[in-house]
C-alpha cells in the first residue's frame, strides 16, 4: 500500500522558528536598491486580450516519470545503535532502475530483497553503476549516492535502509529522499486548480495520469493506465504535516467522479510555503503496478490588497494622456504589484468593444494603483465614453498571485471627451505601448556597452569575458531573487551607462526580459541587432525550482524557493509579458551530447526528473519563450560545468553573440 511507501511518516509539529520566519521575510522582500526604476505604462490592442489573460495553472502543472520518497529514519528495535527505515516499491517492468539517495550525514545502508525473495542483499552487490558525490541542483549541492541497478525483474520489492544513530531530527518532515525511476512509461500531472493561493481561500490539489512516450518531452493522457490510490503528505509553513487523501469520486474538490483526475481541497490558514507531497501508486494495462509522485512547494499570501469600491477615475495628465486611478485598501504598505486590465468602451449607440489592455508595476500611492492610458487608443477604436475596465487582475509582484481579480465591467468616471478633441490615431508607437519615456540625462554616463548577466544564486561572473568586447559585467552573488528584483538591479548596475544590451544567463535571461518590459532603463537606449541574448533560461520554469523549495530545509541550502522559476510561477509570469518585448530576445538552448557506449546525462540528480532533452537545469521545452527568436539548440554543453562543459563557454556562440549585441 502507498502508506508503506512512504514509511511510517505521522503527524507531527515542528514549531516555526525565528530563523524560519527570518528566511521567509528575506526571501519575498525587495533588497533596499539605490534607486527604484521608473515604471513603463504598458498598453497594447484588444487583438491581445486572449494572449495575455491569467495561465490556466491545469496548462503549468508538474510532470513526474520518478517516485521521490521521503525516507523517515526510526531506532531499531533489534538494535539501539541503528536507525531504520522500510518501503515496499512496486517496479513495472523488468529491465534496469536507476536510485538515487539524498541524505544528511553518514551513509545510508540500503538493502534490497526481490519479489518473493527470500534475503536482501546490499545495493552495492546489485548495482552495475554507482557513484558517491554531491548532487548539484540548481547550484545547490546535496550529498548523495547514485545507483544503477540493470536486472530487477518486476513485482514489489523490499527496500530498507540503516544508518547509524545520532543526528537526527525528530520532527523533521523527513531525514532524506530516495528517488526511484524504472522504465514503465507512467507518469503523474499534478496542478493547482486556481492562482489565488491566499489564507481562507479553499485551494485545490488535482493529479491525473499520463504516458511518456521515448522522446520524453511528450505526454498525454493515458487509457492504458489507471489510478489506484493518490495519498498527499501536506507540510504547513509550520510544519505540521497532514496525511490526506485525493478522491476521484465528485466529492472533497473533485469536480467529476471517476473521469480519471483525483482531487483534493484543502484551506490554508496562515501565510507561507506549503509543501505538498503528492504519492500516486498506479496500475498499467496488464496489470502491473508503478509508483510515481511529486513534490511541490505552494506559497500562500495574506490577501492584504482590496478594491475598495467598483469604480474607476480618471485623471488627466497630459493632452493626449490619463491615469485610471483603482481605488484599494492596502493592509501593509510598501508593496509593488503587477496590474492588468481590459479596457471597453463604446459610442452612444453601438455596444461595447475593446480599446485596449493596460497594465505595469504599481505601487498604492494615496489608496490608489494608477494605469496610464494613451487616449490614442479611443481613437483607434472610435470609442470616446462609456469606459470600463474588465479582467482586472493584481498579483503580487514576487510570486505573481492575484489578490484582486473583478472579471465584471468596472465603470470609468471620466469627463466626456467631444471626438474632434482626440489627438488624431495614426499608428501604434512606442509611447502608446510603453508610455512616455523618462527625460534622457546623459551627464555621469559610461557611454554603451554589453552587459554580462549571471543567472539564478550564481557564485559570480559566469561568462569568460575574454569572449567579449565593450563589456560591463553583472554581479550579485549567490543570491536568490525575484525576476522583478532581479531586474531592479540589472537597472541599478546599469545606471551608469546611457544604455546597454544584455547577454544573459539562466534566471538572467528572463530577469532582462522583466526589466525591458516593466521598466525605463539603458536597454531602451541601445542599438544594434540583438537587445538581449540569452543561453539555458528557463523561460517556462524547472521543476527543480519546487524541488528545491520542498526538500531545502532538510539540507539547509541557501538560496531556497523561487516562485518565478517553477512552472507555475514561470507560466503566470509569461501572461504578462507582451508580443513586442518577447520580440527583442535570442534566446539558445543545449543538453548534453549522446554517445553510445554510455548513459548520457548532465547531471544524475537532474536525470531522474526532468524531461530529455535538457541541459542538467532545463529542459529544451521549458527554455522555449513563443514569440522570440530562437537561435538554436546545440548538443555537447551543460547549464553550468557538469559531465559536459558549460554552456556559457562555447566560444564560438560567445563570439556571435558578441558581434551582434546591441550597446
Amino acid at each position: 500500500m502507498v502508506p508503506e511507501l512512504i514509511g511510517r511518516l505521522v503527524s507531527r509539529a515542528r514549531p516555526s522558528t525565528l530563523a524560519s520566519v527570518l528566511t521567509m521575510s528575506l526571501m519575498f522582500a525587495l533588497p533596499l536598491l539605490a534607486a527604484y526604476p521608473q515604471p513603463k505604462q504598458l498598453a497594447g490592442p484588444p487583438e491581445a486580450f486572449s494572449t495575455m489573460k491569467s495561465i490556466d495553472p491545469a496548462d503549468a502543472g508538474t510532470r513526474a516519470h520518478s517516485a521521490l520518497l521521503p525516507v523517515r529514519l526510526e531506532p531499531s528495535k533489534t538494535d539501539p545503535g541503528t536507525l531504520t527505515w522500510r518501503a515496499r516499491v512496486p517496479i513495472a517492468i523488468d529491465g534496469p532502475v536507476h536510485l538515487l539517495v539524498l541524505n544528511q550525514g553518514e551513509p545510508w545502508q540500503l538493502q534490497l530483497r526481490a519479489p518473493n525473495g527470500k534475503r536482501a542483499y546490499p545495493i552495492e552487490d546489485l548495482a552495475q553503476l554507482q557513484e558517491h558525490t554531491s548532487i548539484s541542483v540548481l547550484n545547490n549541492d546535496l550529498p548523495g549516492s547514485f545507483y544503477r541497478v540493470d536486472q530487477m525483474p518486476r513485482g514489489d520489492w523490499s527496500i530498507s535502509i540503516q544508518a547509524k544513530h545520532g543526528g537526527v531530527d525528530p520532527l523533521a518532515f523527513s531525514d532524506g529522499f530516495l528517488v526511484i525511476a524504472d522504465e514503465a512509461d507512467a507518469a503523474i500531472y499534478t496542478h493547482l486548480g486556481h492562482r489565488r493561493q491566499l489564507v481562507g481561500t479553499p485551494l485545490t490539489l488535482h493529479c491525473q495520469v499520463t504516458q511518456r512516450y521515448e522522446d520524453r518531452d511528450s505526454y498525454e493522457k493515458s487509457l492504458s493506465h489507471r489510478l489506484d490510490e493518490v495519498l498527499v503528505e501536506l507540510q504547513s509553513p509550520a510544519g505540521e504535516i497532514h496525511r490526506l487523501t485525493m478522491r476521484d469520486d465528485g466529492s472533497d474538490g473533485d469536480a467529476l467522479a471517476e473521469d480519471r483526475q483525483f482531487s483534493l481541497r484543502f484551506t490554508p490558514e496562515e501565510p507561507g510555503r506549503y509543501v505538498a507531497h503528492i504519492v500516486a501508486r498506479g496500475t498499467d494495462g496488464q496489470g502491473r503496478q508503478w509508483v510515481r509522485s511529486t513534490m511541490d512547494a505552494i506559497e500562500v499570501l495574506l490577501p492584504n490588497l482590496d478594491l475598495r469600491e467598483p469604480l474607476v477615475e480618471a485623471s488627466p495628465v497630459s493632452s493626449k494622456r490619463v491615469n485610471l486611478q483603482i481605488p484599494v485598501d492596502e493592509m501593509e504598505t510598501g508593496g509593488s504589484y503587477r496590474v492588468y486590465a481590459e479596457l471597453w468602451g463604446k459610442d452612444a449607440t453601438g455596444p461595447y468593444k475593446g480599446v485596449a489592455w493596460l497594465g505595469g508595476m504599481a505601487r498604492v500611492e494615496d489608496g490608489f494603483l494608477n494605469l496610464g492610458l494613451d487616449t490614442r487608443w479611443l481613437s483607434r477604436a472610435g470609442v470616446h465614453g462609456n469606459l470600463e475596465l474588465r479582467n482586472l487582475r493584481v498579483e503580487d509582484s514576487t510570486t505573481y498571485i492575484a489578490l484582486i481579480e473583478k472579471q465584471a465591467g468596472i465603470p470609468v468616471q471620466m469627463p466626456a471627451i467631444p471626438e474632434h478633441t482626440l489627438p488624431v490615431f495614426k499608428t501604434v508607437d512606442e509611447e502608446m505601448l510603453m508610455g512616455p519615456r523618462p527625460v534622457r540625462d546623459l551627464r555621469n554616463k559610461a557611454g554603451s556597452k554589453l552587459m554580462l548577466v549571471h543567472g539564478f544564486c550564481s557564485g559570480g561572473g559566469t561568462w569568460p569575458t575574454n569572449h567579449f568586447s565593450n563589456y560591463q559585467v553583472f554581479s550579485d552573488p549567490n543570491k536568490n531573487r525575484s525576476h522583478d528584483t532581479f531586474a531592479q538591479l540589472i537597472a541599478q548596475q546599469g545606471s551608469n551607462l546611457d544604455s546597454f544590451g544584455v547577454v544573459a544567463h539562466s534566471q538572467g535571461g528572463a530577469a532582462a526580459l522583466h526589466l525591458y518590459t516593466y521598466y525605463w532603463s539603458g536597454l531602451d537606449n541601445a542599438t544594434g541587432n540583438r537587445l538581449i541574448q540569452s543561453v539555458g533560461t528557463p523561460y517556462q520554469g524547472t521543476v527543480l525550482a519546487g524541488l528545491i523549495a520542498a526538500i531545502g530545509d532538510i539540507f539547509g541550502i541557501s538560496c531556497g524557493t523561487n516562485e518565478d522559476m517553477t512552472y507555475d510561477g514561470a507560466s503566470q509570469w509569461l501572461s504578462g509579458i507582451p508580443s513586442w518585448a518577447r520580440q527583442k530576445v535570442y534566446y539558445h538552448t543545449t543538453s548534453e551530447k549522446d554517445v553510445w557506449w554510455r548513459w548520457d546525462f548532465c547531471h544524475i540528480a537532474a536525470e531522474f526528473v526532468l524531461d530529455d532533452p535538457e541541459d542538467g537545469t532545463t529542459e529544451k521545452w521549458a527554455g522555449q519563450l513563443s514569440g522570440a527568436n530562437n537561435m538554436g539548440h546545440k548538443t555537447g554543453w551543460c547549464h553550468i560545468e557538469m559531465r559536459d562543459p558549460a554552456q556559457v563557454k562555447d566560444s564560438s556562440r560567445n563570439s556571435n553573440m558578441n558581434s551582434n549585441a546591441a550597446r
